[in-house]
């Protein structure tokens, strides 16, 4: 988990300054203009309801991707005759990213990942000498998707046990692949 976090905020800052770099680079005077650069900035009335926003559009996301990843719940969201159709999954997690990114992003930029946050607010702070809004990334950008990805890991826990114990019986020829499966697993 530390090395993907780590691997993440890494990737953000370095393709924030590879973006910033671009943008600097094919502007006709050379500098950049904080209208040419996207940006966290909260509109809603207080923080608590762009918080709200980030962190229920973040749980609707990682959800979405839990439930496509999820081997037993993905047979019933993505899988055609029994095969995985992975152009599906990819569909709909696209999708519902896209759906998040319109929910909220006129109202806080729509970060929805607290690398992505961190990298912009280091380039509003280092590359465009922009401080406000700083005080909104730990109350909105930071604590609003790490609430909604915690909430959608347990809420992908619980379907998890309720679709294992009263879930849709899979079709007969799901059930001899998945016995063999397991099979091939144990070997």
């Amino acid at each position: 988990m530390l090395v993907m976090m780590g691997a993440q905020f890494l990737g953000a800052l370095f393709s924030m300054y590879v973006f910033f770099e671009i943008i600097e680079n094919t502007q006709a005077d050379g500098t950049v203009d904080p209208e040419d650069f996207p940006r966290l900035h909260p509109t809603s009335q207080d923080w608590q309801q762009s918080m709200f926003l980030e962190m229920f559009c973040t749980f609707l996301f990682v959800s979405n991707v839990l439930l496509v990843k999820d081997e037993r719940a993905s047979k019933f969201s993505h899988t055609i005759g029994g095969n995985g159709v992975t152009f599906l999954g990819c569909a709909i997690q696209a999708l519902a990213l896209t759906g998040m990114k319109f929910t909220a992003g006129p109202m806080t930029g729509g970060s929805l990942n607290p690398a992505v946050s961190v990298a912009q607010k280091t380039m509003d702070k280092n590359l465009i000498k922009d401080i406000g809004g700083s005080m909104f990334l730990w109350r909105v950008y930071m604590l609003g998707p790490f609430l909604g990805a915690i909430l959608s890991g347990v809420a992908s826990l619980a379907h998890n046990l309720m679709l294992k114990e009263f879930g849709p019986q899979l079709p007969k020829d799901l059930v001899e692949v998945e016995k063999k499966l397991e099979i091939e697993a144990e070997k």
